[in-house]
């Protein structure tokens, strides 16, 4: 029943998202969750807590259900993986310059407001599903140029591809020689991704990946995909990349076991 319920819920706010950017378009709900955030800042506004990506001040986080524990931002929606994400483009010095071409896949709302205003046209943000991005794209047949792009960032996306090797192949593709490719994942704390065959159906992929659209959990061995595809791979986890006092500043702590796999980044250069 539980299973069941979730999925519904998560079913009911797609369909209110897909509503609203019917009734609002893409600019016009960007421009009514910056106001609404407008409002939440000021209501929040302390000095315990800084979200890197919206650059709030707040005294307390929000947490949005009973089972996670991941501090999310009440002015932007961040939460603490995408604040990661933020931070590893900020303090890592990845951050396109001006000029720079940046691939967005699936993007997250608050990360692509800041690119989209920092880069202009070099920006461009894509998903599989028609209205959630600038233009639609599978990545595992992009259509694009070779070594089009500076920087791609894909964020819990290669999890939910049958073929995610093809989708490493594609982008190595169509990135520079010197470009990045930041990805996160979903994961288990095991060394070995976690592939059942037989998991075909919505509720199957609840129970096995924790959610009914993914194909796979990913393991330690995430890294060695993404060598097969031809990067070369860091991986960052902000455990052991933050500072004690950062770490708390960001509101990074999550009582959710999963959170800390979760969370890394892994950054693969092509060379």
């Amino acid at each position: 029943m539980g299973i069941r319920v979730a999925m519904y819920t998560r079913e009911w706010a797609r369909r209110g998202k897909f509503a609203a950017n019917r009734v609002l378009g893409r600019r016009g709900l960007s421009a009514a969750k910056w106001a609404v955030g407008t409002v939440r800042r000021a209501l929040c506004y302390g000095r315990r807590f800084e979200c890197p990506v919206c650059g709030s001040r707040l005294r307390r986080m929000l947490y949005l259900n009973e089972h996670s524990r991941e501090a999310t931002c009440p002015v932007c929606r961040c939460p603490a993986r995408h604040r990661w994400l933020w931070l590893v483009l900020r303090e890592k010095g990845l951050l396109p310059g001006p000029g720079a071409k940046v691939l967005h896949v699936a993007p997250e709302w608050a990360i692509e407001r800041k690119l989209r205003v920092a880069l202009g046209p070099g920006y461009l943000s894509v998903d599989l599903l028609p209205d959630r991005a600038m233009a639609q794209m599978d990545i595992t047949a992009s259509g694009c140029a070779d070594a089009a792009y500076d920087l791609i960032i894909c964020s819990h996306v290669l999890d939910l591809i049958p073929d995610d090797g093809l989708a490493m192949r594609e982008m190595f593709r169509v990135l520079r020689p010197g470009g990045v490719f930041l990805v996160q994942v979903a994961m288990h704390g095991g060394p070995v991704t976690r592939e059942d065959p037989l998991c075909v159906t919505p509720a199957q992929r609840q129970a096995t990946y924790g959610q009914g659209d993914k194909l796979r959990l990913y393991g330690g061995d995430l890294a060695d995909r993404l060598r097969g595809a031809g990067f070369h791979v860091e991986v960052l986890d902000p455990q052991t990349a933050l500072s004690p006092a950062d770490f708390d500043r960001y509101a990074m702590d999550d009582s959710t076991p999963t959170w800390a796999t979760q969370s890394r980044v892994y950054v693969g250069r092509k060379r």
